[in-house]
């Protein structure tokens, strides 16, 4: 066994820890529902703990877009907080526990009928102060 640790212990120090692009939706109870209805969202891509991340719909003609920010590369939006105003409606927060898993269980709320994405501010994929605007996946249509 004492040959062995120094290997394992390697090969977990090896292991690339998940973008911010990585942090979307795994899978949804509902793809679309009416305002009350309970939603169940499970996302995916973190891997480290962090005390519940906002999440938020956002309209799919207003969800901020990544922008190139260096030679070949494209990066997620960014705020300095929590955005607390139209078009970001909150749904709640994530609470992601290793091993990159998170669940968020919501009320739909009073919105137009329409088209939306689920965003997520997410603090520590950015560097420096504030945090990215994460769209995570699939659209999701209230009706």
């Amino acid at each position: 066994m004492r040959k062995l640790a120094p290997v394992v212990l390697a090969l977990g120090l090896a292991a690339p820890a998940p973008a911010a692009a990585d942090i979307g939706v795994v899978s949804t109870s509902r793809t679309s529902a009416h305002p009350g209805d309970v939603v169940v969202v499970r996302f995916g891509g973190y891997a480290n703990k962090w005390p519940r991340m906002p999440a938020y719909l956002v309209p799919s003609a207003r969800v901020p877009k990544p922008s190139a920010c260096r030679t070949n590369a494209i990066c997620a939006p960014v705020a300095a907080r929590p955005p607390r105003r139209w078009p970001f409606v909150s749904i709640g927060r994530i609470r992601f526990a290793p091993p990159a898993n998170g669940r968020l269980r919501f009320h739909v709320p009073r919105l137009p009928s329409g088209t939306y994405h689920f965003v997520v501010y997410c603090a520590p994929c950015h560097k420096g102060p504030g945090g990215s605007l994460i769209d995570s996946g699939p659209t999701f249509s209230i009706r």
